[in-house]
């Protein structure tokens, strides 16, 4: 008798050979099959994967009865998907919740390729005080989608990670005397020089003793990472990879030798390093860790004094001088950080008591560079005003309504323009002093250090009145929005045109900006694509403005191989203008297409038309400005309809129009620092 599994084992399919004639069997003999027994772990086996298989059937069966109401078709798919680690695109899945997909998901929907599903990422808070109002009015003007986008991102400005082999260890190579010396002179040129962090004289002491500390060789290792950021020496660079991974090597060593905020208490080397570890994560693919490694900083710094006015003798006055300047750093770094991501401060200036730093390091230190970063602070002690009065909670916890009136926007406006009349005469006089047959001159070094001023001035006036500007939606304008937008875009093509003044004439290699600042053409373009959309809007649209983005485009993608945002500003910039539909140069927009998609070298830019008429702010413009807000004053009653549509006494700019729970602009930005995010 043949038993149950012999049976079933006859009734399976027989293998047919390859070399086998059409319709032939190359069965075995019965003899031999009808002896055959199956060894009984095979029957466990395939016991175990039936009773899987039903426990798969139960747990969906299961998500299906237990699953939120509140969850969207989208995700009830995520979850009840035929495999755990696969799924099949669909046209819902496209768009995740912003303006990007990635390219290669969306070749794969098309191609009906399958893909492997990632577990889904947190998203990040990105407030007001960000660009993401921009963005989103923008899209009110248009009414453009999110995928009106998709297509214009370059694959090698956008990858959030790249996972490359050997970070763990240095080429002896990369520790040459002769490259270390270079690159440690590169940082001190191109960055302490706006940024005084260390005292070179006793930075370069160290290296020959006190790479064998901790904190020594993170911060030794960070200083090699960003001088090869401005270094043309191709040790630097990772093989097969982009200019803007330079020193990503140092970069990822130093990061392994960082101090454990959870346990230690941190040195200053610790402190220093985390500050240029910002620095660093700011021009590269990691921009979205700025905000974190930031908090940590703070904290750390905090934890041994470095914001308070102390006596220790034990402390020499150099050691003190550096201890400060650290501290006033992570300062500046604070409100860069808080404007990047819409975050409210973490230092609050009734939280410090600190004298400004002095010029008293004694070594190859220029007075001039501690007179640009002393006026700097006064600048961000404004920013953070700004953020803390405009970009404010409307309404606390408690119930509380937090108000904000034009007395409060007033005030903020007159500290900004007396800052601007202060600003050190000797920095102020660089520009009639420039030698330009002297490119390397001292009267260039510090014309730059005052365009910097300049450059941070009205990226900070944007700042302060971008809020205000005319809502997309409606169909009258009040005096307040209007005169907030000529506010505005004066200050955008103010930005252009110094940034074109010194990059694409000049041909400067720019010092060490903070980001903000950095990316001023891209947030100065937007601020220009929306005048343009408010007048065509109300016909009475401006085309010179269409020259100043032009710039804006040139001057991004002139450091886009350096910096990765700049390439993917250009990539946005270029995208909305099409999604806008501006009548913008059909030549100019073809050129810069064949540049992006590698038809064109970049060796044509110096040659492009420039803009005809300089609008670098001039010693009236200040006036002008002043002059604007006490017309407004005059015509604004705080009693009035006018006022309420402006956003005070009470009445948020923009929550009625932008509430906090929209995701457009969050997830664009999202996008913008991290290259993929949760898009």
């Amino acid at each position: 008798m043949i038993s149950e599994e012999t049976s079933k084992a006859n009734k399976r399919p027989k293998i047919v050979r390859a070399d086998a004639g059409e319709g032939k069997l190359n069965a075995m003999p019965t003899s031999l099959i009808l002896g055959f027994q199956r060894p009984s772990y095979v029957s466990e086996l395939e016991l175990k994967l039936r009773n899987s298989e039903g426990l798969n059937e139960d747990y969906k069966n299961l998500l299906e009865k237990f699953v939120p109401q509140e969850v969207t078709e989208s995700a009830k798919r995520k979850w009840s998907g035929s495999s755990p680690s696969f799924q099949k695109h669909s046209e819902a899945a496209d768009i995740h919740d912003g303006f990007y997909v990635d390219e290669s998901m969306e070749n794969c929907r098309h191609n009906g390729i399958t893909t492997q599903n990632q577990p889904e990422k947190q998203k990040r808070f990105f407030g007001k005080a960000s660009i993401r109002g921009l963005i989103e009015r923008l899209s009110n003007y248009t009414g453009f989608s999110p995928t009106a986008l998709l297509s214009g991102k370059r694959p090698r400005f956008w990858q959030e990670e790249i996972l490359i082999d050997g970070l763990d260890h240095l080429p002896p190579d990369l520790l040459s005397p002769s490259l270390v010396e270079s690159l440690v002179d590169l940082y001190f040129e191109k960055i302490n020089r706006s940024i005084p962090l260390l005292s070179k004289k006793r930075f370069v002491a160290g290296i020959a003793y006190r790479r064998n500390e901790r904190n020594f060789e993170a911060l030794f290792m960070l200083v090699l990472a960003l001088g090869a950021q401005y270094s043309n020496d191709e040790r630097v660079l990772i093989e097969g990879q982009h200019q803007f991974l330079a020193g990503l090597r140092y970069h990822s060593i130093g990061k392994s030798k960082m101090i454990d905020p959870y346990i230690d208490v941190a040195t200053i080397e610790d402190i220093q390093a985390l500050i240029l570890l910002q620095i660093y994560v700011q021009k590269g693919i990691h921009s979205r860790s700025g905000w974190m490694i930031h908090g940590n900083t703070v904290l750390l710094a905090h934890d041994i004094g470095l914001h308070l006015r102390f006596v220790d003798f034990n402390i020499a006055p150099h050691d003190l001088e550096l201890r400060k300047r650290a501290y006033w750093s992570l300062y500046l770094m604070d409100r860069v950080q808080a404007s990047t991501f819409g975050r409210q401060t973490l230092i609050k200036d009734n939280e410090i008591s600190l004298d400004l730093p002095k010029y008293q390091l004694g070594d190859d230190e220029s007075e001039y560079s501690v007179l640009y970063f002393n006026s700097l602070i006064d600048l961000y002690k404004i920013h953070g005003q700004i953020i803390q009065t405009i970009y404010k909670l409307r309404k606390t916890s408690d119930g509380d309504d937090l108000l904000m009136s034009l007395t409060d926007i007033a005030s903020l406006n007159s500290k900004l323009n007396k800052w601007l009349n202060e600003i050190p005469q000797s920095l102020a006089d660089s520009k009639s002093n420039k030698s330009m047959d002297d490119k390397n001159g001292n009267d260039e070094y510090v014309y730059q250090l005052y365009c910097n001023l300049k450059l941070a001035f009205h990226v900070v006036q944007i700042c302060l009145y971008k809020t205000f500007l005319p809502d997309p939606l409606s169909q009258s304008t009040s005096s307040f929005r209007y005169t907030s937008l000529v506010i505005c875009t004066t200050s955008a093509r103010s930005i252009i045109s110094i940034y074109r003044d010194m990059l694409l004439e000049d041909k400067l290699q720019h010092l060490w900006v903070d980001p903000t600042v950095a990316w001023g053409p891209f947030s100065a373009a937007l601020i220009l694509i929306i005048s343009a959309c408010e007048g065509l809007k109300n016909n009475d649209l401006d085309t010179s403005v269409f020259s100043y983005i032009q710039s804006a485009i040139q001057v991004l993608r002139l450091r886009e191989e350096r910096e990765v945002l700049n390439g993917r500003a250009v990539d946005m910039i270029m995208q909305i203008i099409k999604a806008v539909n501006l009548p913008m140069d059909q030549s100019f927009m073809q050129t810069q297409d064949n540049l992006s998609y590698g038809t064109l070298t970049d060796s044509f830019l110096p040659h492009m038309p420039f803009l005809d008429d300089s609008s670098e702010t001039t010693p009236n413009q200040t006036e002008s400005t002043e002059q604007l807000f006490k017309e407004l004053l005059g015509q604004v009653q705080y009693n009035t309809i006018n006022a309420a549509t402006l956003g005070v006494n009470g009445t948020p700019p923009l929550d009625g129009l932008l509430p906090l729970d929209i995701q457009d602009g969050p997830n664009v930005l999202e996008t913008f620092l991290s290259g993929s995010g949760g898009l």
